[in-house]
């Protein structure tokens, strides 16, 4: 009698069944990682916006008045554009001793709808819009 065994090699079906668990699995991970990398992101527009209190201030301490003009506080542009150009930040001076400032998603980050923008005032209060916790 012929002694018959099994080769090495995957079948079709194992193959098959292979992709079909990958597949699931990427569908349950790729949103995640999404929202990881949206997350991620929102440091810059923060980091942005804590810059942007800092030359606030010092422009108050060389001036008596805070700036809405983002130039005057040593940004290229106005508004200012954060590093990756995910965020713009954007100044509003409320009165020559207020202001609040306002970083609006960009490019791929202006899919984040939880926290579409952030913001800070010169009070230290925090904010965003779309009911994301953005300051975490």
């Amino acid at each position: 009698m012929k002694n018959f065994h099994k080769s090495a090699g995957i079948t079709l079906m194992e193959l098959m069944i292979v992709v079909a668990i990958i597949g699931i699995i990427g569908a349950f991970a790729y949103p995640a990682y999404q929202d990881y990398v949206r997350e991620a992101r929102r440091a810059e527009g923060r980091n942005l916006l804590l810059q942007a209190a800092n030359r606030e201030e010092r422009f108050f301490a060389d001036n008596n008045t805070y700036t809405n003009v983002m130039t005057q506080l040593s940004f290229a542009a106005d508004p200012a554009v954060s590093e990756n150009a995910f965020y713009t930040v954007d100044a509003t001076a409320a009165s020559a001793t207020a202001y609040s400032l306002t970083a609006t998603a960009q490019n791929l980050q202006a899919t984040d709808t939880e926290c579409a923008t952030i913001t800070l005032n010169s009070l230290g209060q925090k904010g965003s819009t779309g009911g994301g916790d953005c300051w975490n």
